[in-house]
């Protein structure tokens, strides 16, 4: 056969007799059984595949529904419209709307941001300061999380204009010092029980700015007043409308302690006691016992000297030695003191105010180092007694016995009386106003 023959009968293969036609629906389900080329019937008469028809209507069916569970969702979470209150106005939305969308719906409710500001506080940008300030139902929603935090329904929303801004500077700081320790730093000229350092002085600084954009120098001036060195003395007045009063008892531990520590357990009172480690040596279980029972150990020296007429470093061991007794017999970490015979003068203050956190005096002397009896002792303390009272009573140092007697009828007495039995460091933190470092019993800082 030629090329021409060969091109012919090529011609012919490809005439399908007329019955060429575009695919539609129907092919997709004829039955591959019955169809032309497997010898079936062909033409408009072919039989649909059952399954495939069913697997067609179950492929429509799972996206009609589908899309009505999605359009459902999209409804319920993202298109349902809501209302809710900005400013005290009803703002009509959508669910789930967030705040910065809100914001740019409705141009920030008539607000704006802060100003940007110069140092020498300039406006440099009208909206450079810091964004608006959003509320919701009552908490604080920063502007980093506006994208983030979305609104449902009846939400309280308030709005509010940002707050100026100063732009970046640098800052140069000159120290301004403060006066240290001297006589004329210590005043105790207000006669109150508890001495203490007021102040342990600390530095002021002036600064001078310099702003990143603006390039302008401000001198800003005292921006912090140094603190001088001071200290004072005050009488703690609890003000929560209970009456308060503290018991203290100097110079033990002795052979009288027990028989306190037994009154005070059965009246159910807690009491100070200033030791003297030189006695504390000899009674260690003793005044570790004390403070097992809840009772503050507190110092009274060494050995009970007068204090005025010691060196600097004599005075120190003679306070700073009574400390480490104090806390391996009892496990306290206290550094309130009391003086021997309540002598301490502005100097003592300035040798050792960095080792006490305080010296407490009294506001009722019972005076029992004269024995004037049980019933003076007694009468003394309830007849003086009011809120924020320290009485001063002795556990060492001499015959105690009138004290020992004297005790319950105090205690019953000022309990008939409304008061309420307090440690002196609590009576301190009562009183509310006292430094940190004095109401935790350490040096100040």
């Amino acid at each position: 056969m030629n090329n021409a023959a060969r091109d012919d009968a090529s011609i012919e293969e490809l005439d399908f007799g007329g019955s060429a036609r575009g695919a539609n629906f129907d092919d997709f389900l004829e039955d591959d059984d019955e169809s032309p080329r497997n010898g079936g019937r062909a033409g408009n008469g072919k039989r649909r595949s059952p399954g495939k028809i069913a697997f067609i209507i179950v492929l429509v069916i799972a996206l009609l529904a589908g899309s009505g569970v999605g359009g459902y969702w999209l409804w319920e979470n993202r298109l349902r419209p809501i209302t809710v209150s900005v400013n005290g106005a009803v703002t009509r939305t959508h669910i789930n709307v967030s705040i910065d969308d809100l914001m740019n719906d409705n141009d920030s409710f008539g607000t704006k941001p802060g100003n940007l500001l110069s140092v020498s506080n300039k406006v440099l940008d009208a909206n450079g300061g810091g964004k608006q300030a959003v509320v919701v139902n009552g908490a604080t929603v920063k502007a980093s999380d506006w994208q983030n935090t979305r609104l449902q329904p009846d939400a309280v929303v308030t709005v509010t204009n940002g707050k100026d801004t100063v732009e970046k500077h640098t800052v140069k700081r000159e120290t301004i010092a403060h006066k240290g320790p001297s006589l004329d730093s210590v005043n105790l000229m207000g006669g109150g029980a508890i001495q203490y350092v007021e102040s342990p002085g600390r530095d002021g600084y002036s600064e001078k700015w310099t702003g990143e954009i603006s390039k302008e120098t401000v001198d800003k001036g005292v921006v912090k007043k140094p603190e001088d060195f001071k200290v004072t003395t005050k009488t703690p007045q609890p003000k929560d409308g209970k009456k308060y009063i503290a018991l203290t008892f100097d110079d033990g531990p002795s052979e009288y302690t027990a028989q306190y520590q037994q009154i005070l357990k059965e009246k159910g009172v807690k009491a100070t006691f200033f030791n003297l480690s030189e006695e504390a040596a000899n009674y260690g279980e003793q005044e570790k016992s004390l403070a097992e029972d809840g009772h503050e150990i507190a110092s009274h020296s060494v050995s009970h000297k007068y204090l005025p007429k010691l060196s600097r470093d004599e005075l120190r061991n003679e306070i700073g030695k009574s400390f480490g007794v104090i806390e391996k017999n009892s496990g306290q970490s206290c550094r309130m003191f009391r003086s021997p015979y309540g002598a301490f003068t502005a100097q003592q203050w300035l040798d050792s105010y960095d080792i006490i956190s305080s010296n407490v005096l009294w506001t009722i002397d019972t005076e029992d180092w004269k024995r004037p009896g049980a019933d003076k002792i007694k009468s003394t303390v309830l007849s003086q007694a009011g809120n924020g009272s320290i009485v001063l009573m002795h556990d060492g140092g001499g015959d105690r016995s009138q004290d020992v007697e004297a005790l319950p009828g105090i205690i019953d007495g000022l309990k008939a009386e409304g008061f309420t039995f307090v440690t002196v460091s609590e009576m301190i933190r009562l009183d509310g106003t006292f430094p940190e470092w004095v109401a935790n019993n350490q040096p100040a800082k």
